[in-house]
């Protein structure tokens, strides 16, 4: 699906949730407004969780966010996302040669949460959907893929027993969004006590600005930037 119906999609669910928002009495618009609004919070809070174990011989692992189709596939909503998935499978390779884990991470949305799916995203990342697969051009390496249903890939049980069963004391992120789930999930490993680094140039943001500021709040939070 282009992105274009995605995003008629999406103007068509907002205005359809703002209509029945209008129209019905408060004791049914102001529940849904409420349950909107929790749904948001609880998409893009941060997920608590214990710190690390100490591994004597701790491995690394290379976490690889959303990098799906309706994201940065052929119909993709970002900007130069070919020159952008080309770099991301370098990274891949280098990740290859050093034996680190290659993890992949993807968004999805349940059919029943489908609601705030079409208000947030036009559909996008539905479960089940084209959209939400694995970019088709991305360089898969193992089959470690995790899914998650908010911002921040700490909130996968599945992802982290993972890197504890492996050892995983440092990690190196890459994907998207710069200031969305790379950012939260970066946050969420520093929170763990992981070693962690975000590659500039494996990151991608809406805009230029937007992924420096990222990278600065990141940066500050003590992520290692290369």
């Amino acid at each position: 699906m282009k992105k274009n119906t995605y995003t008629l999609i999406q103007v068509c669910a907002i205005g359809l949730f703002a209509a029945v928002c209008i129209l019905t009495p408060p004791v049914i618009s102001y529940p849904l407004l409420i349950l909107l609004l929790v749904r948001v919070m609880i998409f893009l809070r941060p997920a608590k969780g214990a710190g690390i174990q100490s591994f004597q011989n701790s491995g690394q692992a290379l976490i690889v966010i959303d990098m799906q189709e309706a994201m940065c596939g052929r119909n993709g909503i970002y900007p130069e996302k070919e020159k952008f998935v080309e770099k991301v499978n370098q990274i891949i390779q280098d990740a290859r040669r050093q034996n680190q884990k290659i993890v992949y991470i993807c968004q999805e949305f349940h059919r029943l949460d489908f609601a705030f799916c079409f208000l947030a995203f036009g559909g996008r990342l539905l479960q089940g959907t084209i959209g939400a697969s694995l970019c088709p051009d991305l360089k898969i390496a193992g089959d470690a893929v995790f899914v998650k249903h908010e911002q921040d890939a700490f909130t996968s049980r599945r992802f982290c027993g993972y890197l504890n069963d492996n050892r995983i004391n440092a990690v190196t992120v890459v994907g998207l969004d710069a200031s969305a789930c790379v950012y939260k999930t970066s946050l969420g490993a520093v929170s763990r006590g992981f070693c962690v680094t975000v590659i500039q140039e494996g990151i991608i943001g809406k805009n230029t600005a937007v992924k420096k500021r990222a990278l600065q709040k990141l940066s500050k939070a003590g992520v290692s930037i290369r």
